[in-house]
């Protein structure tokens, strides 16, 4: 590793920097996006956030109802609890804090992880895909259908093998773990919003 950063000189460090705050800057214009599509301001959302119940939206996460926490059996996001009848993403309340929770974690926790792993050439991106996997794609991936995800999964399989071979240009690999973060999520989220609220979200 210290043999590879002395082989790094600051005109080498240009490119590869200017390409990671333009994926950054992707981010935030996707997350200001996002945010006109739910109805929210975007830096309202950043300073105040939303009223959420954290134990609702755990449960949730690891598919369980909100209300009495019994394991939840579809692989869809709006579904009824087989044990009290709660109808999950039935309102709209339940489901923009659903989103919007996972989001916050995408913006303010896997991101600046996913920079840091970046600098680390592969073994911070086989640590950053894993990461990803539980931080922001297993939330999402847990609602979509067999054959949903597995379509998903497979496209994006042929994502990160590309974006894999970064990790072998010299400092181009800071860009890799946040690329693969930035491309997975916005695809298992979509989904999910499109499944969740067909016609009306995407």
């Amino acid at each position: 590793m210290p043999e590879i950063l002395s082989r790094i000189s600051v005109r080498d460090m240009i490119p590869p920097l200017l390409l990671l705050a333009a994926v950054l800057a992707a981010i935030i214009a996707m997350s200001r996006h996002m945010m006109n599509k739910l109805g929210a301001d975007f830096l309202k959302w950043v300073e105040d956030g939303e009223e959420t119940d954290f134990n609702k939206i755990s449960a949730i996460e690891k598919r369980l109802c909100p209300d009495c926490r019994a394991k939840l059996r579809e692989n869809r996001p709006v579904q009824k609890c087989p044990k009290c009848g709660h109808e999950l993403m039935g309102s709209d309340r339940e489901y923009f804090s659903y989103l919007n929770h996972i989001h916050k974690r995408y913006i303010f926790q896997t991101i600046p992880v996913c920079v840091a792993l970046s600098f680390f050439p592969l073994m911070g991106f086989v640590i950053g895909y894993f990461y990803i996997k539980g931080a922001v794609i297993r939330p999402f991936a847990n609602y979509l259908p067999f054959g949903r995800r597995l379509k998903t999964k497979w496209t994006m399989k042929f994502v990160v093998l590309a974006i894999s071979l970064f990790q072998l240009l010299p400092a181009y690999g800071a860009i890799s773990v946040p690329l693969v973060a930035f491309i997975k999520y916005w695809f298992f989220m979509s989904a999910f919003r499109e499944l969740a609220r067909p016609g009306k979200d995407g």
